[in-house]
């Protein structure tokens, strides 16, 4: 994706950052982007009045790497924390996409759609379509569509990896989870093409298990 030198900070500095971070963060970005572009491929062939493109598909695929860049700005002691977080450390975690946009507003790069979408996945990612997301508790359409795409693969992806915290969840039933609202409220249009593309998030799910590759 597009990178200049002229700007101070641009998106290949993201890259640079995204190299820096623990292991599973990693990982679970490579894992996002990669469920993210199943779900891309679905909406466009299912709903082509959605403009998926080509290069849309790629822009919001590449984009979903950075939906957690936020959580570079805070301290292992949270993230890998064990036990149940206090107040106080759900606040600063609930605070990433934030900072994120923060970091993202530093950026200065030819590819101002890139950027964009960039910002959009960083800042909405948390969103859900019922208002109860956060930081901004957007509802509906003002979430960005891309924005609404990296949060439903996010949240596939956390329900079926392992973290500090918590065990994984097995395919099936983080499915259901996920259709039946535990993790959030999903557009019906969304949630209509997880469905669809069950058989390749499970195959890529499988993948990622078995090698830590995507």
């Amino acid at each position: 994706m597009g990178t200049h030198q002229n700007g101070q900070f641009t998106i290949s500095s993201l890259d640079k950052l995204f190299e820096l971070q623990q292991f599973d963060l990693k990982l679970h970005a490579l894992a996002v982007r990669w469920y993210t572009k199943l779900l891309l491929k679905a909406v466009a062939e299912a709903h082509p009045e959605c403009g998926l493109d080509e290069r849309r598909q790629l822009l919001i695929s590449e984009s979903a790497l950075f939906h957690d860049i936020g959580k570079i700005m805070l301290p292992n002691s949270i993230l890998y924390k064990k036990e149940r977080l206090t107040t106080e450390e759900w606040s600063l975690l609930h605070a990433h996409p934030f900072f994120g946009t923060k970091l993202i507003e530093l950026v200065e790069d030819e590819d101002s759609e890139y950027l964009r979408t960039i910002m959009d996945v960083c800042s909405y990612h948390h969103e859900r379509w019922d208002g109860k997301g956060y930081p901004y508790e957007l509802c509906g359409q003002a979430i960005p569509f891309s924005a609404q795409i990296v949060g439903l693969a996010d949240a596939y992806d956390a329900l079926t990896q392992a973290r500090s915290c918590k065990g994984r969840i097995e395919h099936a039933q983080a499915v259901q989870m996920i259709v039946d609202g535990e993790c959030g409220v999903f557009s019906p249009l969304l949630l209509d093409c997880f469905s669809s593309c069950n058989p390749e998030l499970y195959h890529a799910l499988c993948v990622q298990r078995a090698t830590h590759e995507f």
